[in-house]
């Protein structure tokens, strides 16, 4: 289940109440939309495992994920409160 309050990019957050958005490139809704559909029904990051690239980030962003949108970019969260939390649309490769 996502946290629809706690949604860091407004792309997403569109994407996720609209189904439409004008601040995520139209190559890179579709796999949006696909993760967000994911996280939606998902009980938790377990559920996620082999599913678009799903995998814990290291380091400094130790307790985050990431799914894969296309080659660089990627959905990133928290899980908190039994919740997806703090999505954003990154690429953090760069």
């Amino acid at each position: 289940m996502i946290d629809e309050s706690r949604i860091r990019h407004s792309g997403l957050a569109e994407l996720l109440l609209e189904g439409k958005t004008a601040k995520v490139g139209p190559n890179l809704q579709k796999n949006c939309m696909d993760i967000l559909r994911i996280l939606d029904i998902a009980i938790g990051p377990n559920d996620l495992k082999k599913i678009k690239g799903f995998h814990s980030l290291m380091g400094d962003r130790k307790g985050e994920f990431s799914m894969k949108v296309s080659a660089n970019w990627r959905v990133t969260f928290s899980y908190v409160n039994n919740k997806f939390s703090y999505l954003n649309l990154e690429d953090y490769h760069n």
